[in-house]
C-alpha cells in the first residue's frame, strides 16, 4: 500500500478516536498507533500498526494499555484488520472473516478497500472504548470530596478514573461525602 493511503487511514482514525474520546470525557490523547517491530526491534516501515488506548499523561498502573486491533497494509493492494473474536462478534455488521488460528481467538478481515477497514476499525474502537475496564481498581482518589459535591468523577485522566470504585457509586447515585451525602 502507498504511504499516502496509510497516512490518510491513520489520520481519519485518529480524528474519529479523538472525537469519541472527548465525547466520553477523556482528553482525546489516549488513542495510539504503535508500529510493530521485528525480532531485532526494528520497526516494520509503518505498514503494520497496533491501535488502542493508553494513559499518556499519568502513566499509572491502573490504566493498562489496551491494544484492541492490528491493521496490516503490507500486502499489495490488500488491507487486513485483526481483532479478538470477542470484539469481532460485537460488531453490528459482521464481514466475512477467517480465524487466523482457531485456538488464538483472533478474527482477521481481509479486503482491498481501505475505507472498509477504516469503518470496521471505527466500530471496533467504539465497542472497545465502551467496554474498557482497567485490570486494577482502587477505592477512590484524593478528589473524593470534590467528586461528591459535583456528583461525578472529576479526575482529569478519565482512563485512570475508570478504575475508581467510588465513581461507580456516584454514577449509581450514592454519595458518601460532601454537601450531597445521601448514604
Amino acid at each position: 500500500m502507498y504511504k499516502e493511503v496509510i497516512s490518510e487511514f491513520q489520520s481519519a482514525l485518529q480524528d474519529f478516536a479523538k472525537e469519541k474520546l472527548i465525547e466520553s470525557g477523556f482528553t482525546g490523547e489516549e488513542f495510539f498507533f504503535e508500529n510493530l517491530k521485528d525480532s531485532n526491534g526494528v520497526e516494520n516501515k509503518k505498514s503494520t500498526l497496533n491501535i488502542g488506548l493508553e494513559d499518556k499523561t499519568y502513566h499509572v498502573f491502573h490504566a493498562d494499555t489496551m491494544r484492541f486491533a492490528t491493521v496490516d497494509f503490507s500486502a499489495k493492494s490488500v488491507a487486513r484488520i485483526f481483532m479478538s473474536d470477542k470484539l469481532f462478534n460485537q460488531l453490528p455488521l459482521k464481514p466475512d472473516y477467517t480465524t487466523v488460528i482457531e485456538s488464538s481467538g483472533w478474527a482477521k478481515v481481509t479486503t482491498q478497500s481501505v475505507d472498509y477497514i477504516l469503518s470496521i476499525a471505527k466500530e471496533a474502537f467504539e465497542i472497545a472504548l465502551k467496554s474498557y475496564h482497567p485490570n486494577e481498581v482502587f477505592g477512590c482518589c484524593s478528589r473524593y470530596v470534590q467528586c461528591s459535591d459535583a456528583g461525578k468523577c472529576l479526575h482529569p485522566c478519565q482512563l485512570y478514573a475508570l478504575g475508581c470504585q467510588y465513581r461507580v457509586n456516584l454514577e449509581a447515585g450514592s454519595v458518601f461525602y460532601g454537601v450531597h451525602k445521601n448514604v
